[in-house]
């Protein structure tokens, strides 16, 4: 059984599909936005060393897939809504719930996951982690929503402005035991500066190789 949230329903139609990218990565703040995204991937992503297959998770306009396509690797584009990933995305397009990967364990090197985890429940985060390093065999590419003070005025101005979908943020304690629970190891971060996705971290799966 699978989780429900606001942000699961929320990207499926074709108009918010189409006007995902124009709403956040133009002008000078969504610009600047994308670019640190981007920066803090290619630096993690670059220390996988090549990886291949990849799994990009939440995959959506494919901003992602497109970072691993100029790298020359095979990319898995898996999104509960087949509308964003017809936006342009470069990767082999999967939909389906990101909880429950229709992928046999060790599937893939590399799995990515950007400006996702913010939307899920402590429960529905849980099981995308694990699900996460269970199809991978190498590493994790993940970005967490940290409970800083930028974020806690973002959702407190998003709150005062009628934004009802939540973002759920997390402490360091939330993460290790995230990642100790999907036998997962820490390896890099990097931080996004004061964006909504925090800080992107690089794990590498324990006892698998």
């Amino acid at each position: 059984m699978t989780s429900e949230y606001r942000a699961k329903s929320a990207y499926l139609s074709e108009a918010a599909a189409t006007s995902y990218d124009k709403k956040r990565f133009y002008g000078k703040v969504g610009s600047g936005m994308h670019r640190l995204e981007m920066n803090a991937m290619r630096t993690l992503l670059e220390a996988t060393n090549g990886a291949n297959p990849v799994l990009d998770i939440a995959s959506g306009t494919g901003r992602v897939s497109r970072i691993l396509r100029e790298q020359d690797r095979d990319v898995v584009a898996f999104d509960i809504s087949q509308q964003m990933m017809a936006q342009g995305n470069p990767g082999t397009p999967v939909v389906g719930d990101a909880e429950r990967l229709p992928f046999r364990e060790n599937s893939f090197e590399v799995v990515t996951c950007l400006r996702f985890f913010g939307h899920l429940t402590p429960s529905a985060r849980r099981n995308v982690i694990t699900e996460m390093a269970r199809v991978s065999s190498r590493y994790v590419v993940v970005a967490y929503y940290h409970r800083r003070a930028s974020a806690v005025v973002k959702n407190a101005v998003s709150r005062l402005r009628g934004h009802k979908a939540p973002r759920y943020l997390v402490t360091q304690r939330d993460l290790e035991q995230d990642f100790a629970a999907a036998g997962l190891r820490l390896v890099k971060s990097c931080s996004t500066g004061l964006q909504v996705s925090g800080i992107v971290h690089l794990a590498e799966i324990v006892g698998k190789r």
